[in-house]
């Protein structure tokens, strides 16, 4: 057994190292870091790669524990189990290492490499025993994962230069190399007596396996702290941003407690309603209603957030001055990790000027339908006096009947209908007989009263398609159309007696008129209304002739 000693002051001790206490070591220290990873853990919610370095801890506990009683354990345990579980070891490691820098694929292959190299160590444990083949199949295996390792880091941290995994990647590129080393001193002069051969090279070796060992699980505790450190940092800057976003900003923003007393408030806040921050805290809100807003709506906003749901609406609240202002709110929940409502929090726009113009728009749109109402009557005046206009155009002011202006236009129309039928159009010319000598008698109003008298009769007589206007002074003129010769002389004769028995009314005496007709009719008397007319009015004056109050017609009816 070799022995090391090391001179303490003036005192002489001896401390006797060998292989396998090297080994118990390294388990123990693997255990210790197994514990320190589960505190760590506990302390950092998220820590990828956790579970993988986990298990490559307890991987290489079992390696070194097994590998200290290698000269007593079967053979089994001593050398399958062992090289197995080292080589699990570095692929766990390797997939931690991943996970930590963001890859999430699974290399199927890297889990691979024990299934292969595990029937080879069998082999060359029970088959052709074999030392020297069998470390060979072991250490280059754990160099390409461990080169893995080396390439993840610098690929991940090569532009970043992050210190704790430039340190983690020299130690396990070193690792390789040692391991490699010890892989070409095998081969050249391998161990009589195992691994747990006492002497000083072997026991240089586990020195250096015990401080790579140590290291490497420092370097990627290092390396989490760096990246915990980072995120704290980062979660930092974004807090600050938050918090300067929130003391930057347009629009109140009030936290309250769940009773409603004001716990925080931004700048904004203290310069929209005059209260200072210091005024602010522990004030509850209902000191900020103006009192017109209905209790209905402040019973609805509670029910809603005490329900664990966000409220939004429109309040007007009162200044510390007492002034008036609008707000559009939104009232959210704030809840703690287990999901319970401890806080509220609002964002409050203010609206004033935004109702202000909705009431003034509103108050427009109220003038401007007024307007449009005045608007539309005046429209309604002017169109009921453009008919009226129109009406007095083509009709008699005196007796309300058509005039002779309407009279040519409606005769013209019906002569190119009658001509295109064709069919019989009949023309009547009525003259008040001695009319002239009842205006010298009883005066001009009596005169229109007799003329109106007439003017009924002849409305109460004609159809709808019939015609009836005042041709001029005494004279009034009746169209007929579709009415043949003969029914037109009978209506003619009818109407006359009609007004022969009709008496107007005058102060105490009611007097009796007659009325002399000329018929004329198309297209017996003409083709056109002058003829036609010019025939009637002979016909009328024929009637005069006679000695008045009698039809006479033109045709031979």
């Amino acid at each position: 057994m070799s022995e090391f000693s090391e001179f303490i002051g003036d005192g002489f001790m001896t401390i006797t190292l060998n292989v396998r206490t090297l080994l118990i070591a390294l388990t123990l220290i693997n255990l210790t870091f197994v514990f320190i990873l589960l505190v760590f853990r506990s302390i950092q919610k998220v820590c990828p790669g956790y579970f993988y370095w986990l298990a490559a801890m307890l991987c290489v506990a079992l390696t070194y524990g097994f590998a200290a009683w290698q000269d007593i354990l079967p053979i089994f345990f001593a050398y399958v189990v062992v090289n197995t579980a080292a080589l699990f070891a570095s692929v766990f490691r390797l997939e931690a290492i991943k996970r930590f820098v963001g890859d999430q694929r699974f290399s199927i292959f890297n889990f691979l490499i024990p299934a292969f190299v595990l029937p080879l160590v069998l082999y060359f444990t029970f088959g052709q025993p074999s030392a020297r083949i069998r470390n060979f199949f072991f250490t280059l295996p754990t160099v390409l994962l461990v080169w893995q390792m080396v390439w993840v880091l610098y690929k991940s941290y090569g532009k970043t230069q992050n210190i704790p995994a430039r340190f983690l990647g020299v130690l396990l590129f070193l690792f390789s190399a040692l391991s490699i080393l010890r892989l070409f001193l095998w081969t050249i002069s391998p161990p009589t007596d195992g691994i747990l051969q006492n002497t000083a090279l072997n026991l240089a070796a586990h020195l250096f396996l015990l401080f790579f060992d140590v290291s490497i699980n420092v370097g990627f505790i290092l390396l989490n702290t760096q990246r915990l450190s980072n995120d704290v940092l980062a979660l930092n800057r974004e807090l600050s941003e938050l918090h300067q976003a929130i003391e930057q900003s347009p629009s109140s923003i009030v936290i309250t407690d769940l009773d409603g007393y004001i716990q925080y408030v931004n700048p904004y806040f203290s310069e929209l309603t005059g209260y200072s921050l210091q005024e602010a805290v522990k004030m509850h809100t209902r000191k900020l209603k103006s009192g017109e807003v209905s209790p209905a709506m402040y019973e609805s906003m509670w029910g809603t957030i005490q329900s664990g749901l966000p409220w939004r609406g429109e309040l007007l609240n009162k200044r510390k001055d007492g002034s008036l202002y609008w707000e559009f709110t939104m009232i959210a929940p704030i809840q703690n990790a287990n999901a319970e409502v401890t806080r509220y929090i609002a964002f409050k726009e203010n609206i004033t000027e935004r109702k202000r113009d909705e009431e003034r728009l509103r108050q427009s749109e109220l003038d401007g339908r007024r307007l449009n109402q005045q608007l539309q009557a005046r429209l309604n005046e002017v169109t009921r006096l453009k008919a009226e206009l129109q009406e007095q155009a083509i009709r008699d002011p005196l007796t309300g009947l058509y005039n002779r202006r309407y009279l040519f236009d409606f005769l013209q129309r019906e002569l190119k209908l009658a001509k295109r039928q064709p069919k019989t159009l009949s023309l009547l010319l009525l003259d008040i007989d001695h009319f002239k000598k009842i205006n010298d008698t009883y005066g001009h109003n009596t005169g229109d009263t007799v003329l109106q008298s007439v003017a009924r009769l002849l409305q109460e007589f004609t159809r709808e398609t019939d015609l009836a206007c005042r041709y001029g002074g005494e004279e009034f003129l009746l169209l007929l159309p579709d009415i043949d010769c003969d029914t037109a002389l009978q209506r003619a004769e009818t109407l006359r007696q009609t007004v022969q028995e009709t008496c107007v009314p005058y102060l105490d005496h009611r007097l009796s008129v007659t009325i002399s007709v000329g018929l004329a009719v198309y297209p017996a008397d003409g083709s056109d209304y002058a003829e036609i007319i010019q025939k009637a009015d002979e016909a009328l004056y024929e009637a005069k002739e006679q000695g008045r109050n009698r039809v006479i017609s033109t045709a031979m009816c």
